[in-house]
């Protein structure tokens, strides 16, 4: 059995030398953070600076991050998050993949990790963050001692650990392996990693190099490994069929491996035969290489990595730019600042260390994803499978839409537009290149998971906001053809399935469309964000269309149950078995979770439910409900924080003339549903989406996803500066915390703010954001 958790050693917190300028430049280059100081011997330097920014900020943002919040918990409460190093947005991402001895079952493993394991398979370069589908986890390395046939295989290589050993803050990831004492030390750049082995005295020293490693029950078909013993490189590539990306024909992964010191001799395997001094080889999913070192008295094997899905050109190019000639040290120093720099977007004064600690540990995780697939050389491997280059922008991909679209490209649109400019690019470059806008894009091609448009969403909210330097017609283009049934035929991905009865009727047919009453939600939600962009536009006949389309999902609401239920195409209800159940007609929810899914139209909901004294009397029984289910390893039956159809509900209280209830509820979220920890999640966090709610909760607002609204609640902490674009936005909330849960008053640069809500304009450039506080329910904002 693993040791009980325990809190990561505190960092080390030096003041380092500078880092190297080719990394500072590629940093920069993907829109991270240049790098700080540097010191090589990052696992015993424990000096503090005074790490003061002026604004009463005190210390440093990185210290209070926990890179395993969301490494553990059971059944439907898993994360799904890594402790491995990654940078902002990176996309490479070298960490520990584990196992039990029964395996290592995919749910469970869905970025590689989990923190109930008692091995460590080894440590792969590339994964997602907290989805809830195993994919990627190639190019896995393995120091171990001595080699034979047994050790073609996972369970052959495979160490026990303990996590007394482990060490993991934003940018470095170390552990100490049991059945040979060998330390692991990891770190990442945006496109690149390095890896540190000290092995001691009277090992045998080998690292084993498999490139057909995959999460879960994926796959590897076929992959390829080329051995230069004499220089101590190591290059391939590796064909991944992952649960996202072998939804399509799947995705090559390429990379570049440089050793130091070279090994002293080598050889290859293919399906459990070792070939001693062979210097290649290629087949299907068992193929791998071995580096032996002369290293009698024990010490170092650096390993530099280089990935890239364009070619092996290309991944060494990466590995060359980013981390040739840098030690361990180096470049763990240089993207703990670029990680610094990214938090510090918001700074929090007061709350206690648990509260801290969980808000930068939720804004680090909110910006992890979607991850940069823009080699070093501005270029990019398209969806039409054509290299292109990225020219006045980064190409992004891995983006979990139909999660993230409700808080963390919100986020991202508030704190860091220019990022979000950039997703916004590269969902219209997939349109323009592969015939359609995504619905999950996954590598270098579209997953197809989940329902609904999202990227409408993103993109029109983001347009909303401010963010307008893209191609919008491209993107108007684009949003209108799945929107209306008119893309091109043979695309092979996105559009919107039952479209005809949706548009007919207003709603999708259970006996037509899986997920039928679900599905209707998403489009009217879409449409929506449509009839939004279509006004800013000037295209007022669009809008007007969009927007009586957006109010079909009324004809799904059954006034005789109250929820909306699932509809057969002639006009008669689906039966379910109970308000709690999943049905054919819902995603990934039930009758009680589903209902609430109309944050892009609370009026015609509290009309439908009615009128507003029947509609907080239906949304209190649900929470009240809620509070009084056990946390358990499978899916809440009420509120479902755990899960994205439901999030926005607690805050739905505001469109009701309650914003008291919403102050209450979302307290009680806080409270009930995030720590630190490997269980600080209460499911997985989705590409960020679970995280980004608590940040926005935590500073009182909230997205109205596809618009530029934001409701607002009680502020956490007392203090918090947001360093935007537009200029420095100060939330004050004196008196702030457990005690004070309700707004009592507030006032936006002294102006009061009678409406508990405000639009994104009135806060970009910055202002004053005052908040008076209550320990009782107090009449503001009825």
């Amino acid at each position: 059995m693993p040791a009980p958790y325990r809190t990561p050693p505190v960092p080390p917190r030096a003041a380092r030398a500078a880092a190297a300028g080719c990394l500072a430049a590629c940093l920069a280059a993907a829109g991270c953070a240049s790098p700080g100081a540097a010191d090589d011997d990052v696992a015993d330097d424990d000096t503090t600076p005074d790490g003061n920014s002026g604004t009463g900020f005190q210390g440093r943002a990185v210290d209070r991050v926990d890179p395993f919040v969301g490494t553990g918990g059971m059944g439907f409460g898993v994360g799904s998050a890594f402790p491995g190093p990654s940078a902002p947005f990176g996309m490479v991402r070298p960490g520990p993949d584990s196992s039990s001895d029964f395996g290592a079952p995919g749910f469970y493993h869905c970025s590689g990790y989990w923190y109930e394991d008692a091995y460590l398979d080894g440590f792969s370069q590339v994964r997602l963050h907290g989805i809830g589908v195993a994919d990627l986890g190639n190019v896995l390395l393995m120091p171990t001692s001595g080699m034979d046939g047994a050790k073609t295989d996972e369970e052959g290589w495979r160490s026990p650990y303990s996590h007394d050993t482990e060490e993991a803050r934003p940018g470095y990831y170390a552990v100490t392996l049991d059945d040979t004492g060998i330390r692991v030390e990891l770190s990442a750049t945006v496109r690149a990693g390095v890896h540190r082995y000290t092995f001691p005295a009277g090992l045998d020293p080998v690292v084993i190099v498999d490139p057909s490693h995959a999460l879960g029950e994926n796959s590897c078909p076929s992959a390829r490994v080329d051995v230069g013993a004499e220089d101590g490189v190591v290059e391939g590539w590796t064909l991944h069929q992952g649960g996202l990306a072998g939804r399509g024909d799947g995705v090559v992964v390429y990379y570049s491996l440089r050793f130091d010191p070279p090994p002293a001799s080598s050889g290859t395997w293919t399906d459990g035969v070792l070939a001693e001094g062979s210097p290649s080889a290629e087949g299907g999913a068992d193929v791998g290489a071995w580096l032996r070192f002369d290293l009698p008295e024990g010490g170092e094997v650096a390993v530099e990595v280089g990935i890239s899905f364009r070619g092996v050109e290309a991944a060494r190019g990466n590995r060359e730019a980013e981390v040739a000639g840098q030690s361990l040290g180096e470049v763990a120093a240089a993207t703990e600042a670029a990680w610094e720099e990214a938090l510090r977007v918001v700074e929090v004064e007061g709350g206690t260390e648990e509260e801290q600690g969980i808000f930068y540990s939720a804004l680090y995780h909110s910006m992890l994803m979607p991850d940069v697939l823009t080699d070093a050389d501005g270029s990019y491997r398209g969806f039409d499978g054509e290299d292109h280059v990225a020219d006045g922008f980064v190409y992004h991909s891995n983006m979990s839409l139909w999660d993230t679209y409700r808080t963390q490209h919100p986020l991202l649109a508030l704190l860091a537009p220019g990022r979000q400019r950039d997703a916004v690019i590269s969902l219209v470059r997939m349109y323009e290149q592969g015939g359609a806008l995504p619905q999950w894009p996954a590598g270098t091609a579209d997953s197809g998971s989940m329902v609904g448009e999202s990227a409408t969403i993103v993109i029109a909210e983001s347009y909303l906001k401010g963010i307008v330097d893209f191609d919008v017609e491209t993107a108007w283009e684009g949003m209108v053809a799945g929107a209306d049934g008119t893309l091109p035929p043979g695309v092979g991905y996105g559009g919107r399935p039952g479209l005809e009865g949706y548009v007919e009727r207003g709603w999708c047919a259970a006996d037509e469309v899986g997920g039928a009453t679900s599905v209707t939600m998403e489009y009217a939600n879409d449409d929506h964000a449509l009839s939004l962009l279509a006004d800013a536009l000037g295209r007022e006949e669009d809008a007007a269309r969009y927007r009586e389309r957006s109010r079909g999902w009324r004809g799904l609401f059954d006034p005789e149950t109250g929820f909306l239920e699932g509809r057969f195409a002639d006009g008669t209800w689906a039966e379910r078995a109970s308000d709690v159940t999943w049905e054919d007609w819902y995603t990934e929810a039930n009758a009680w979770q589903t209902v609430w899914s109309v944050p892009f139209d609370p009026p015609g909901l509290i009309e439908a439910m009615g009128g507003e004294e029947a509609f907080v009397a239906r949304l209190s029984e649900f929470f009240d409900l809620s509070a009084q289910q056990a946390d358990t390893a499978l899916f809440d039956p009420y509120y479902w924080h755990g899960n994205e159809p439901d999030i926005h509900a607690p805050w739905l209280f505001v469109e009701a003339g309650r914003p008291d209830l919403a102050q209450r509820w979302v307290r009680w979220v806080m409270d009930t549903k995030y720590r630190l920890g490997p269980d600080g999640l209460d499911g997985n966090d989705d590409g960020g989406t679970l995280s980004a709610w608590y940040v926005f909760a935590a500073l009182g607002l909230y997205p109205v996803a596809g618009t530029d609204r934001y409701w607002v609640g009680a502020p956490l902490f007392p203090r918090a500066t947001l360093h935007l674009d537009g200029g420095d936005l100060a939330i004050e909330a004196p008196g702030a915390g457990a005690e004070a849960p309700y707004v009592a008053a507030a006032a936006l640069d002294g102006e009061p703010l009678a409406d508990p809500w405000l639009t994104h304009d009135r806060i970009a450039s910055g202002g004053v954001l005052a908040f008076e506080l209550s320990g009782a329910p107090a009449d503001w904002g009825r």
